[in-house]
C-alpha cells in the first residue's frame, strides 16, 4: 500500500481518537526504537517472558525475537497488560529447523550486533558495551542460561554487576536493567536511533487498527466512499 494512502487512512482513523490519545500516540512513536532489540531463547517461564514483553514496551523497544525450541511462548494479557499489542513479536519455531540460527541470520541481515547477556566468566561488564551500531541482546532461561550456539555465535558477552550470593537475576529484572542502561546511553548519544518516517507511519497505522473501535468497519466504509484500493 502506498505511503500516501496509508497517511490518508491514518488521518481518518485518528479522528476517532481524543486529542489526548492522539498526542500520546505521537509521543510514544517519537521515542520508539529498533536500534536495540531483545531476543528470548527457549524461555519456559511464561510469567517472566510476558514481563519482559511489558518491560520492552515501556522502555520503547519495538521488536522482540523469540526462539522457540522445547518451549512455546504464549502471550498472557494479565502479565503483559496489553503491551504485546503495541510491539512486534517475531517467532522462530523449532519446526523451522535450527530456529536460533535462523534468528541470528535474520538479525545480521538487518545489521544487528548480537550480544549475549550471561554471568559467564568471560563476559564483559555491561557498562563497557558501546552503542555504536544496532544491538540485539539475547537472554536465556534462569535455570540453564543461554545455549552453546548463542554463546559461540554472539559477537560479545556482557554481564550485569552482582554483589550478593545469588547466582543470577530474575529474567525480567535482568532485561529491565540491561535495557534501561543501554537505552539511556543510546538516547543521550548522537546516533540516529528513532524510527524512520515510513516506519513510524506504518506502525501508527497498525496501532490505530488495533485500538480504534470497529476500525475494520470504519475503513471499509471510508475505502468504499473514496474509491481506495483495499490495503
Amino acid at each position: 500500500m502506498k505511503t500516501k494512502t496509508i497517511r490518508e487512512l491514518v488521518d481518518y482513523l485518528s479522528t476517532f481518537q481524543s486529542p489526548e490519545r492522539r498526542n500520546k500516540m505521537d509521543e510514544v512513536l517519537r521515542l520508539r526504537t529498533r536500534f536495540i532489540t531483545v531476543v528470548l531463547e527457549n524461555i519456559y517461564q511464561p510469567h517472566n517472558a510476558n514481563a519482559v514483553i511489558r518491560t520492552c514496551e515501556l522502555l520503547g523497544i519495538q521488536d522482540v525475537h523469540i526462539i522457540e525450541k522445547d518451549n512455546k511462548f504464549n502471550v498472557s494479557k494479565d502479565v503483559s497488560v496489553g503491551s504485546a499489542g503495541w510491539i512486534d513479536i517475531h517467532r522462530y519455531e523449532d519446526a523451522e529447523n535450527e530456529p536460533d540460527s535462523r534468528c541470528f541470520e535474520n538479525l545480521r541481515e538487518y545489521g544487528y550486533r548480537i550480544i549475549a547477556a550471561s554471568p559467564d566468566k568471560s563476559a564483559k561488564p555491561l557498562g563497557s558495551l558501546k552503542i555504536d551500531r544496532k544491538l540485539a541482546v539475547v537472554f536465556g532461561t534462569e535455570e540453564s542460561g543461554l545455549s552453546d550456539f548463542v554463546m559461540e555465535n554472539s559477537d560479545d558477552v556482557v554481564s550485569i554487576p552482582m554483589y550478593g550470593f545469588t547466582a543470577s537475576y530474575n529474567l525480567s529484572v535482568a532485561c529491565a536493567i540491561v535495557l534501561r542502561e543501554l537505552g539511556e546511553k543510546m538516547r543521550k548519544s548522537n546516533i540516529d536511533w528513532q524510527l524512520t518516517e515510513e516506519e513510524a507511519l506504518n506502525l501508527k497505522y497498525s496501532w490505530l487498527l488495533n485500538s480504534v473501535k470497529n476500525s475494520d468497519l470504519l475503513l471499509k466504509r471510508y475505502i468504499a466512499e473514496h474509491d481506495i484500493e483495499l490495503p
